[in-house]
């Protein structure tokens, strides 16, 4: 078994776990903003 693929495997997950949380705290900042219009 190769630790490398496995380690690489759980930064991509963690990367798109970030991603998907960017993500959602903008699409949350936008609709406040237009909200706030």
């Amino acid at each position: 078994m190769r630790f490398s693929n496995q380690r690489k495997f759980s930064f991509s997950s963690i990367g798109i776990l970030v991603g998907l949380i960017f993500f959602f705290n903008a699409l949350r900042l936008e609709t406040f903003s237009y909200s706030g219009i």
